[in-house]
């Protein structure tokens, strides 16, 4: 409607809901603590995964965002210790800086990329675990217009590896996204940052303020097909994935392929 296009068919959509399958999994393969809140200032360390294989993806990510976002390499070395309170110490640094310098608080930012390294974990079943659950949910023939965000645009990079020989074409809207990220996209499952054969056509939306999609504009990692729109969100919800679809443009590039 935003578009000026006719609204679509509830009948041709298709909302498949991984987030207690995330949930399920984390606490299963990783007995994660349920974290009721904690403080800003302690987020690094409360939300960190526990599992060293996840933990380790999770302290990369932050530290290639860190980077990403012009923290001072020096600042980053003088966070560097022996001891574990200085590894911690200088983890939260890094968290800090990324919500001083975006529209998010760290605590936001922590989960996500929390999030983001349990699912990237191979050592752990998280993955196959979310995408079984994501596959019971998609068409299994046709053209699919796949609409992703924060973490399910990671999760859709994978599932074009994993649908159905009956679906035709991928037409992807990515929204919020930490794909380019090495850190992200070094561990997908299309083997790094190559557009699929089967995606047909990329959009890809990302606010400047957003710490999770950090490493926007993709366009500048990733292979020809893409195109990146930037957009300004609402303060404090800069990730927001309703803030992302409330752009007329972004309405109208998602609209455009359903017109296909």
């Amino acid at each position: 409607m935003r578009a000026g296009l006719p609204p679509v068919d509830p009948a041709d959509v298709w909302f498949p809901y991984y987030g207690d399958r995330l949930a399920q999994a984390l606490t299963a393969h990783e007995a994660v603590p349920r974290v009721v809140e904690a403080p800003s200032a302690m987020a690094a360390e409360a939300v960190a995964p526990p599992a060293p294989s996840a933990r380790a993806v999770y302290e990369e990510i932050i530290g290639e965002a860190a980077l990403k976002w012009n923290m001072p390499q020096e600042r980053q070395l003088a966070t560097e210790g022996f001891g574990l309170g200085d590894v911690v110490g200088g983890l939260q640094k890094r968290l800090s800086w990324l919500a001083a310098r975006s529209d998010l608080d760290a605590w936001a930012i922590a989960l996500v990329f929390r999030d983001v390294a349990a699912y990237l974990d191979d050592a752990r079943p998280v993955r196959d675990d979310v995408l079984d659950r994501v596959l019971e949910a998609v068409p299994d023939s046709g053209e699919v217009i796949l609409v992703s965000h924060s973490l399910g645009t990671v999760v859709g990079l994978d599932l074009t590896t994993r649908l159905s020989p009956g679906v035709s074409v991928v037409h992807l809207t990515t929204a919020g996204s930490p794909l380019g990220l090495d850190s992200v996209y070094s561990r997908l499952l299309v083997g790094g940052p190559e557009r699929p054969d089967m995606v047909a056509d990329w959009g890809n939306v990302w606010c400047p303020n957003d710490a999770v999609a950090i490493g926007c504009p993709l366009a500048d990692d990733w292979a020809d097909g893409l195109t990146d729109l930037a957009v300004i969100n609402a303060r404090d919800r800069a990730h927001s994935i309703v803030e992302y679809l409330s752009h007329t443009e972004v309405a109208r590039s998602v609209g455009s392929r359903l017109a296909l």
